[in-house]
């Protein structure tokens, strides 16, 4: 990155993570911190509270959260959720840029999600943020001229990686205290890194306060918790994998995490919500867009067209087996969410799902589809009385 980008593009849209300000500038000095990566001269400063944020060498802000500090600042054996993705993914950044997520077709899915959401080939300026970002898939999926991305993640080679391989701006920071002001972004993206936050409906919160009224939200390849809803049998194959793993890594290159057992058992730790009887739960997923006033179309077993076509992998049909249950039950896959946010009148919300057609929210909370203004008046009138 240039120290022009970071100056003229990235300060204006940063907050503060301390007092929520977005009233910050650059001042040099050295901040004494020796735990980083060489730092640049300079640092941003919060004119509204005096936080300080460190900047590296090469222009990346540190826009670090108390958690993010203490993950990045002091280096000890007890591994937070945090604190493990920062570890494991360092590490890692290489090699999943090249042997993970590299199937045309979740890149065909990311595309047509965010058509739904933004013309992002057409548009004249727009803002894109992926958080968790990795070492830029995503970024790379959407890169166009006039759309302007950055990419969020805990990682330094990641953040490092994202920007090399995509051209996108990268800020080093926590999802769930997003360091940027509110509505500044036409879209907000992410792709397999929800699993990896302990604390995912303040995720879901902030990227709904930094998405502009006219954008929207886009979640993809998160396992649900009926996914995860293993049963015995298939919970003691998923727990017992690591060796046979080990020595399937030197054969095949996308296993290459399980290489070092220890690292492969720490990402358990990093990838939180992808355990046996974790995972998402839809409703709640759903409602946690309800109340930071977004509508959520969830879509589960999504192919690259957005509709809902199980197509298990060979460890997905092996696990459901085992657990007594349809490999190809839509039910039982990844899950790909597009939010919108809702168009209110008075007393009447309306929204539009991935079909295009038309529902309505009533007081009750019951919901109708409809598909026309007539049918939404109908709708009301029965529901209110």
């Amino acid at each position: 990155m240039q120290y022009r980008e970071l100056r003229d593009t990235l300060l204006p849209i940063l907050q503060c993570t301390t007092c929520l300000s977005s009233k910050l500038t650059l001042v040099s000095g050295d901040l004494g911190i020796r735990a980083l990566d060489l730092l640049h001269n300079e640092h941003i400063v919060c004119i509204s509270c005096n936080a300080r944020y460190p900047i590296t060498e090469d222009f990346i802000p540190v826009m670090w959260t108390p958690f993010l500090r203490e993950a990045l600042l002091n280096q000890t054996d007890n591994f937070s959720n945090i604190r493990a993705n920062v570890v494991v993914y360092n590490s890692i950044s290489d090699d999943y840029q090249i042997y993970t997520r590299q199937h045309p077709s979740v890149a065909l899915r990311v595309r047509n999600a965010v058509k739904r959401i933004v013309d992002y080939e057409n548009i004249d300026r727009g803002y894109h943020l992926d958080f968790g970002c990795g070492p830029g898939h995503v970024l790379g999926w959407l890169t166009q001229p006039n759309f302007l991305q950055i990419g969020l993640d805990v990682s330094i080679n990641n953040l490092r990686n994202a920007h090399r391989n995509s051209g996108a701006l990268v800020v080093w920071g926590d999802a769930t205290n997003m360091p940027f002001s509110k509505e500044a972004f036409d879209v907000v993206t992410e792709s397999s890194a929800l699993h990896h936050i302990e604390d995912w409906k303040s995720v879901i919160s902030e990227s709904c306060r930094v998405c502009k009224k006219t954008g929207g939200v886009l979640i993809d390849s998160e396992p649900s918790s009926d996914q995860m809803a293993w049963g015995p049998l298939a919970i003691a194959v998923f727990n017992a994998r690591f060796p046979f793993y080990r020595i399937l890594s030197y054969i095949k290159r996308d296993k290459y995490l399980f290489r070092n057992i220890k690292q492969a058992k720490r990402n358990l730790q990093a990838e939180i919500d992808h355990q046996p009887g974790t995972g998402f739960p839809l409703e709640e997923l759903r409602s946690s867009f309800e109340g930071a006033g977004f509508a959520a179309d969830i879509i589960v077993s999504p192919d690259p067209e957005l509709r809902s076509v199980a197509a298990p992998d060979w460890k997905s049909i092996v696990l459901n087996v085992l657990s007594g249950r349809n490999p190809w039950n839509p039910r039982y896959g990844s899950f790909t969410v597009i939010a919108k946010p809702m168009q209110r009148t008075e007393n009447l919300t309306i929204r539009a799902d991935h079909l295009g057609r038309h529902y309505h929210v009533c007081p009750t909370g019951r919901t109708k589809v409809v598909g026309s203004d007539l049918e939404v008046s109908k709708a009301w009138s029965n529901d209110t009385k």
